[in-house]
């Protein structure tokens, strides 16, 4: 994983597929998809909010990430800017063009349930503005969260803390209310004040994996600055997050 607290970024995602572009294209293929997957449900949500319906727009995505490394190669160029913009950016080039032709290719065995992604996008469908480049902004920074949380249960569960983490998941990022640290001792090893530690261990835990996931997208520690400011915009509003 990626080096994010070092000045050297040339271990990120990102940074490979670039790296890999001059000496190994077809790795750099399979570095690039791999990196592209993380972020189907932008891509989905994107489409969904264009109009396409839900088997359509899981269509389209599949056809999208099959197209995503010849286009790369067309231009390395625009791909020297964030992964973020430069998706985004693909997505909408790839269907101003002629893009039904790919659309019945072969799927890709990784995507995500178009069950689970549709009410995903159906949470979130509501909210003004919740459109377009909007819809795909939102779900991206939506998915470098749910990326930090997945791990952070993940290491939960190995260190044996399963029941702590499922407790104090709620309060990732609100505080408990009153009387809730006691209640949770009485139920779960420990004192209040123990509670207490370990809810801010797992947010300080969280932060720094949620920043890893998004330092995976990005070349330098300027542009992760940048997308942190972002990411922590974009997602004011959006539910659970």
């Amino acid at each position: 994983m990626c080096r994010v607290d070092a000045d050297d970024f040339s271990q990120t995602r990102w940074s490979l597929v670039h790296m890999l572009g001059d000496r190994n294209p077809d790795h750099a293929d399979e570095a690039l998809v791999e990196l592209a997957l993380r972020y189907w449900y932008p891509v989905y949500a994107y489409l969904r909010a264009n109009g396409h319906a839900p088997s359509s727009a899981q269509d389209v995505a599949h056809a999208f990430f099959r197209d995503l490394p010849a286009r790369y190669v067309a231009d390395p160029v625009s791909a020297r800017s964030r992964f973020r913009a430069w998706l985004l950016c693909s997505l909408r080039m790839f269907l101003a063009g002629d893009w039904h032709e790919l659309a019945n290719g072969e799927p890709f065995a990784a995507a995500p349930d178009v069950k689970a992604l549709e009410r995903r996008y159906r949470r979130v469908a509501q909210l003004a503005g919740n459109v377009g480049e909007h819809a795909f902004l939102s779900g991206f920074a939506e998915e470098v969260l749910l990326r930090g949380l997945r791990r952070l249960r993940a290491e939960a569960c190995a260190a044996g803390h399963a029941e702590m983490f499922e407790a104090l998941r709620p309060f990732l990022a609100v505080d408990p209310p009153s009387g809730r640290c006691k209640e949770l001792a009485e139920r779960l090893p420990g004192h209040p004040l123990g509670i207490l530690a370990a809810l801010r261990c797992l947010r300080t835990r969280f932060r720094e994996l949620a920043r890893m996931e998004l330092a995976d997208t990005v070349e330098s520690r300027a542009d992760l600055l940048v997308e942190q400011q972002w990411a922590m915009e974009t997602l004011r509003g959006v539910p659970g997050a």
